[in-house]
């Protein structure tokens, strides 16, 4: 889930809190830019909601609609459009000293993560938080801001080739993969394993769609012709790998010998149901070929990435017409401002029982609470509460870094920006 908001001016304001965005939507083809990036994220975040609500698996042991279609590419479309938002602070940042803007992107982490970790200290262990793992990808990422697209794609193929195989190995670990909370701050090791591997979305695989993002964003996202690129770029990986995996799976032995790691008590047709779509920690080298979701195995990966594109494709190509931006206006918003509507609904579903026995109805009475409410408090051209207060808290991290610089060069305190 990206909190940097680009229709806000949000990742602006951090790097030059004094000036107007230099992003604001001046033509049609910038607004489909920026627009079509908050619509593709407000999109995601309504897919973190229905996985959130609805069952993976029925009593049956048969997938959910939702398990199938959604569960994975929300996040994956978080992660990626993370990494195209990104990219405004590393277009700004090759020159001059990058300290200023490191310090910022590393407050704004570490807010995410206390964020995120509280969340795990006062919710449902049930409910796995993404924004610890959102933090600490924002402070890894700081190094490879001023890379090249070349180095970020090599990256990200590196990354996904051998990502699952330290994944695969901590199977055979006893390091701890429960959801770290504020308590794990005193504990190294049950903060960094589950973020970094073991927990539920481990940060060695989800590194890679950062990196794709960034690349993508340094493309010019107002040209049609790039958007559906990325479609039907997008589509040719996701389709293909789903493929590929299913012909090793079915046609070379693979869901056989899958079957044999899992618990003997399974039935042959519940262990294939649990096996294609909502595994455990299976031991096995045939793991790799899964593509059960969020498995950060190869094919998996490849196959959200895809998605995570062409939904980020389609959504430029819908919001290049007039309509289309006025019709996802609210949705837009709501991607805007995901910070603030991530945690919320955490809580939501953590603090009531509300609808609890009626997903159906619970998913769209918080889906139209979000949108609307997103939609109302954007108007006045508002940050969300949430992504305002980290929003100031980095650019007072950028203002004391340059002033500190001046100070060295000059012997004279900077002047604070004015507002």
């Amino acid at each position: 889930m990206s909190v940097l908001s680009d229709s806000s001016g949000e990742v602006e304001a951090i790097l030059e809190p004094s000036r107007p965005p230099a992003l604001a939507p001046a033509s049609s083809g910038t607004s489909a830019r920026v627009i079509g990036v908050d619509v593709a994220r407000g999109l995601a975040l309504l897919g973190m909601l229905a996985v959130h609500i609805f069952d993976t698996l029925h009593s049956n042991n048969t997938p959910s609609k939702t398990q199938q279609v959604l569960a994975g590419h929300a996040l994956a479309t978080f992660v990626l459009l993370a990494g195209v938002s990104l990219t405004f602070i590393t277009k700004r940042s090759r020159t001059g000293s990058p300290l200023p803007d490191a310090a910022a992107l590393a407050t704004r982490a570490l807010l995410i993560m206390l964020i995120g970790l509280a969340l795990n200290s006062a919710v449902d262990p049930d409910i796995d938080v993404i924004l610890p793992y959102y933090g600490l990808m924002f402070l890894l990422v700081i190094p490879l801001l001023r890379r090249s697209s070349h180095i970020l794609i090599g990256i990200s193929i590196g990354l996904v080739l051998f990502a699952p195989l330290v994944v695969l190995a901590s199977f055979n670990t006893n390091l701890p993969d429960n959801e770290p909370t504020l308590a794990a701050l005193i504990h190294p090791v049950d903060l960094f394993s589950p973020l970094l591997v073991t927990g539920s979305y481990p940060i060695v695989a989800y590194m890679a769609f950062i990196c794709v993002g960034m690349v993508i964003g340094r493309l010019d996202l107002s040209q049609r012709l790039v958007a559906v690129r990325l479609t039907i770029l997008g589509a040719i990986l996701a389709a293909g790998s789903w493929l590929l995996s299913t012909l090793i799976l079915f046609k070379f032995g693979a869901l056989q010998h899958l079957r044999a790691a899992a618990p003997q008590k399974l039935s042959p047709d519940a262990a294939q149901n649990i096996i294609l779509w909502d595994p455990d920690t299976v031991s096995s080298w045939w793991w790799l070929v899964e593509r059960a979701p969020y498995t950060t195995t190869p094919f998996r990966m490849v196959h959200d990435l895809g998605i995570a594109m062409a939904c980020l494709g389609l959504s430029l190509l819908i919001t290049r017409s007039r309509l289309g931006r006025r019709a996802l206006g609210p949705l837009a918003a709501a991607g805007a401002m995901t910070l603030t509507l991530y945690t919320a609904h955490v809580i939501v579903l953590d603090a009531t029982s509300f609808l609890e026995d009626h997903p159906i109805q619970l998913f769209f009475v918080l889906a139209y609470i979000a949108l609307t409410f997103a939609a109302l408090w954007r108007q006045g051209g508002r940050r969300g509460p949430l992504e305002a207060a980290v929003t100031w808290a980095s650019a007072h991290s950028r203002h004391l870094v340059e002033s500190h610089s001046a100070t060295n060069r000059t012997g004279q305190p900077q002047a604070k920006p004015s507002a």
